[in-house]
């Protein structure tokens, strides 16, 4: 278990977070012509600073892996550093 301590930030739930120090929390719905579209993590060529944390599919959310495919109609949330 993870503590919570005095001065964290904790994100329950949103559509878009950024922090003080440039993190941001997005969400990504996948359409129809979505670039990740049908490619795994692994095929994707994401920048450094980019991390897929979850993604949601028929109402359930789960943890991917770099073998997880992305599907259409996928909510593919990931968290990424921007400079200020």
């Amino acid at each position: 278990k993870t503590p919570i301590l005095e001065g964290d930030s904790v994100v329950v739930g949103a559509i878009e977070y950024k922090d003080d120090f440039g993190i941001l929390l997005l969400d990504e719905h996948i359409g129809h012509s979505h670039p990740w579209k049908n490619k795994t993590l692994m095929e994707l060529s994401l920048p450094g600073d980019m991390v897929i944390v979850s993604v949601k599919r028929d109402d359930k959310v789960f943890i991917p892996k770099g073998s997880t495919e992305i599907l259409e109609n996928d909510c593919v949330t990931y968290c990424e550093k921007r400079i200020h």
